[in-house]
């Protein structure tokens, strides 16, 4: 016993030395698994991002004219298609009209003879006020149409831009 006595002086300081290095072994032990378990983290969160993240392989090139709509084919045939539509109308009306306009076409009708017709007798006031209403409705159709255009191709442009 007093051999160990004398030796426990000895023996602390080991027990001293051999504490501290356990301590810095547990210390440099929970460092690792810190980093493990970071690392381990991170690439959890590359494998979880790994769909998400996006690289613009090629730029992509915007078309130098638009490809819908062909706006003078549907300029074209929305012209002709009217044109059709006001000639078919008028044949139409013109077909299914009944008024008698002229003498030849009242004798081709009329059983008798015709031995006259009486003139249409317009004065002055009346005819002035016909022209002057073509004039107008021509005006105004004409005018209508050049603002309607105008209209259109400064909206075409400003869509341009």
């Amino acid at each position: 016993m007093s051999q160990a006595l004398a030796e426990a002086p000895g023996r602390s300081v080991e027990v001293e030395h051999l504490t501290r290095e356990h301590e810095l072994a547990l210390q440099r032990h929970r460092e690792a698994r810190a980093k493990m378990l970071e690392g381990g983290a991170a690439a959890k969160m590359n494998t979880w991002q790994l769909g998400e993240t996006l690289e613009v392989v090629d730029q992509p090139a915007l078309p130098g004219t638009p490809v819908a709509p062909h706006r003078a084919v549907i300029v074209a045939a929305s012209a002709v298609l009217g044109l059709l539509l006001g000639a078919a109308i008028a044949a139409w009306r013109e077909w299914n009209n009944d008024a008698i306009v002229s003498i030849r076409q009242l004798r081709t009708l009329a059983p008798a003879s015709i031995l006259g017709g009486i003139p249409l007798l317009e004065d002055d006031m009346t005819v002035r006020r016909r022209h002057r209403a073509a004039v107008l409705s021509w005006a105004s159709a004409s005018l209508f149409s050049l603002v309607s255009i105008a209209g259109a191709v400064i909206y075409h442009q400003y869509r341009q831009r």
